[in-house]
This record gives C-alpha cells, structure tokens and sequence, in this order.
C-alpha cells in the first residue's frame, strides 16, 4: 500500500464538473460514505456507479471520467505495483481498465468491517477499522510477489520509462514470455503498456512543476520516436497538445494536479 487520501469534498458546483483520472501504476480502492461517484466513459454515458470499489490500472487509450452531483465522503487507498494483488490475493488484471464493485472480489468475512465503517464519523476511527480489512485481506492471502519483479519494476522508474523491453530481459535474465506473464498477473498490465504510463506521468510531471514547453527535449529527454508520437500520448490522455495543456495551465481554466484533471462537463459534453 502506498498511500490513504481520506476526505470530504463539498462545494455548491460540484455537479457541473468531472475528474479524469491520469493514468499511472496504481491501484485504487474507493470507499463512498455518501453519495457515490459515478463513473462515465468516453461519450459521457454514465455507468452504474459502486458504493465501494476498485479500479485498476488503464492504460493511455482507456481512460474514465468520473462525477458527483452531491457532496463526496469518502476514503481512497492507492496500491503500489503488485500491491493488489499481494493483499486481494487475486490477479490485477481483473479490475485493469475498468472499476469493479469491491463485493465481487471480497468475500463476506472481511467486508464486515467495510459495512462497519458506514456507521462511524470518526476519521481515526474509520483508518483504524480499513487496516483491520487490509489485514485480515492479508493474512488470507497466498500471493507473491516474484523479487525479480520489484527489481524491474524499479529500474523502469529510474530509467523514467525510457527503456526497452530488451534491454529489461537482457539485465534482469528473464525470459520475454515470463516478462510478460509476471506483469499481466501482479501488475495488470503489460510490460509495454506500463513503461509507457511510467514515461508519461514522467513528462506530465515535469510540466506541472517547470510549465516550460520544448518539443525536442521532451522527445530526446524521454525517448519517443519524434514529435507527432509525443504530442499523439500527450492529447490521448489529457485531451490537450502540450501547448494548448501549457496555455490552460497558466490561465488556470482547468484544474490539474498530480492524479487528476478536473474539467467542466460543458466543455466535455459536445
């Protein structure tokens, strides 16, 4: 487990906005206390929305909206990579690209606590009664995590995406078809797939934190083939070039931050 975001957001406009995701490695579980979130997909059709619920990893091409029209009480959990499946004790490429009810890969016993948790307000209290969940997950579970696995996954990270699946085999002594197997089943993605979130999240990082914009570098700094490869992921993922991303930033039009962009559902809705 990485990291617990525990909070309430209630603000009067709430219903004319919707967050899209970044995609990174992370797993999320999401626990509404409230009014729940609703999921929405590409055209903005709402998809049934869950009470609590986990969503994987999506890769570049498969994002997700998602929106309230009522004040959000909630807590969300990020999984490290393999952290998922270590604790659900399940493969992580059931919930990629896609958020399933919590029910469906919980079994009865430790949802107690999640049911629990419904009726205390006391924050400290509530953390106290989720690590009694994710512990009582753990101790039922029979994953692991192979230690060659944490290794790679480390040194894509360090190389800031920028490497290739050869290179990977070659170091790390493995073959390319256990390469593969080892991140659909503790990851939930493949290799491929995940090099390239690590190496967006790294561009789209160093844009939040710099707000300068030179092409070239970003190509030669990350490794993309040319320009039009670069500005093509770049607009998959956010729906903006770098430069019009750049423009909005510093107008302050739509809200961005690290895991998120928040936009108004007119400007989506057309």
């Amino acid at each position: 487990m990485d990291k617990i975001v525990l909070g309430k957001i209630n603000y009067s406009g709430i219903q004319g906005y919707a967050s899209r995701l970044i995609p990174n490695s992370y797993v999320y579980l999401f626990l509404q206390f409230d009014s729940p979130v609703e999921p929405c997909d590409h055209s903005f059709a709402p998809i049934k929305g869950h009470t609590h619920f986990v969503t994987g990893i999506f890769s570049l091409k498969e994002l997700v909206y998602y929106r309230a029209s009522n004040p959000i009480d909630s807590i969300i959990v990020a999984f490290k990579p393999c952290g998922f499946s270590r604790i659900f004790n399940c493969s992580a490429d059931v919930v990629t690209n896609r958020s399933i009810e919590l029910e469906k890969i919980v079994a009865p016993e430790p949802m107690k606590f999640i049911n629990k948790m419904a009726g205390i307000g006391n924050p400290e209290q509530r953390i106290a009664v989720l690590n009694q969940f994710l512990i009582c997950l753990m101790n039922q579970s029979s994953y692991t995590v192979p230690e060659q696995l944490t290794e790679i996954i480390e040194r894509i990270h360090f190389s800031r995406g920028n490497i290739s699946l050869h290179d990977i085999c070659e170091r790390a002594m493995i073959s390319n078809r256990t390469l593969q197997r080892y991140f659909v089943k503790y990851v939930g993605i493949s290799p491929k797939g995940y090099i390239r979130i690590v190496r967006f999240n790294c561009v789209y990082t160093s844009l939040l934190e710099n707000r300068s914009l030179d092409l070239q570098e970003f190509v030669y700094r990350y490794g993309y083939y040319d320009q039009a490869h670069f500005i093509h992921d770049f607009k998959s993922v956010t729906g903006y070039t770098p430069g019009k991303f750049i423009f909005l930033l510093n107008l302050g039009v739509n809200y961005l931050d690290r895991f998120q962009i928040i936009y108004k559902v007119a400007d989506l809705e057309y």
